[in-house]
């Protein structure tokens, strides 16, 4: 999984229209420990908006996973509430559904937010249906990626600024957080930034461009998502560097951007990876 701290993050977000075999990411707040719920329903809106970015960028077609007869697969992840390594026995995933568990727990230092995908047990007698897990239909793991989903934490002792229209940069936003640069960079840990075979074997032993890179949205200079840092006060868009990424990981991304070169350094991290906050 992955961590995240602050840099600076300003720009206009890219908007595309969605696809035939668009992607949905289905949050599931099943083991939120309180940080969706409630009072703070309203914090969901700006989780959607990460989400939505995605599921108008992303045209795969990723098979459904399906546990029934003999065919078992069992979802295994980090509660996004505590860190404990949870199984969900006999678990199906709809096609073209990511399920993204999401919650709040107070995190180590800076660590702004954690996320990754999650791991899977099977009992099955069919290759097919192992196979089917592996990729979801994307082909071989070391050069595409599909998985079924993964889990996203974020940190409950953190001044968030919780924006309900992402496409603005409210002066309200300074001096705290930006939940919506933390959720994007996040999310895109789960579909494999810095945490899937495929990743590796382009770029091993790393899990974010390199600190400072700078990269453009709509012809606008940003700081790259995907660098493993957050200014307070500052919000980052997904960059045309962050998309290139995403498309050499194998996903169909729409209105990739020329190919650039691809500064990428990071500490390398296991299953999840973090976002920092920069001070």
């Amino acid at each position: 999984m992955d961590k995240l701290s602050t840099l600076i993050f300003s720009g206009l977000m890219s908007v595309a229209s969605s696809s035939a075999n668009a992607i949905t990411i289905d949050f599931n707040y099943d083991f939120d420990g309180g940080f969706f719920s409630g009072v703070n329903e309203s914090r969901r809106t700006t989780l959607n908006a990460a989400g939505s970015y995605f599921e108008t960028r992303l045209n795969d077609n990723l098979t459904a996973i399906t546990s029934a007869g003999s065919n078992s697969f069992n979802a295994i992840f980090d509660r996004p509430d505590t860190g404990q390594i949870t199984t969900l026995n006999n678990y199906s995933v709809a096609a073209n559904t990511l399920v993204v568990f999401v919650g709040g727990q107070a995190l180590p230092g800076s660590t702004l937010g954690e996320g990754g995908p999650g791991g899977y047990s099977a009992s099955t007698f069919q290759q097919s249906f192992l196979d089917n897990l592996e990729t979801r239909g994307q082909g071989s793991e070391n050069v595409d990626f599909g998985p079924w989903g993964g889990t996203l934490s974020f940190d409950t002792g953190t001044s968030w600024y919780f924006d309900l229209d992402v496409n603005t940069i409210d002066p309200a936003l300074s001096g705290i957080n930006d939940f919506y640069s933390v959720a994007i960079h996040e999310l895109a840990h789960v579909l494999g930034y810095g945490t899937s075979n495929t990743w590796n074997s382009i770029h091993p032993g790393t899990s974010h461009w390199a600190k400072n890179t700078m990269s453009l949205v709509k012809g606008i200079p940003q700081e790259a998502a995907m660098d493993p840092t957050l200014t307070t006060g500052t919000r980052k868009y997904f960059t045309d560097l962050d998309l290139q990424g995403l498309s050499a990981i194998g996903w169909e991304v729409s209105a990739v951007p020329v190919p650039a070169a691809f500064y990428l350094l990071g500490s390398a991290m296991i299953g999840l990876t973090a976002f920092r906050r920069k001070t």
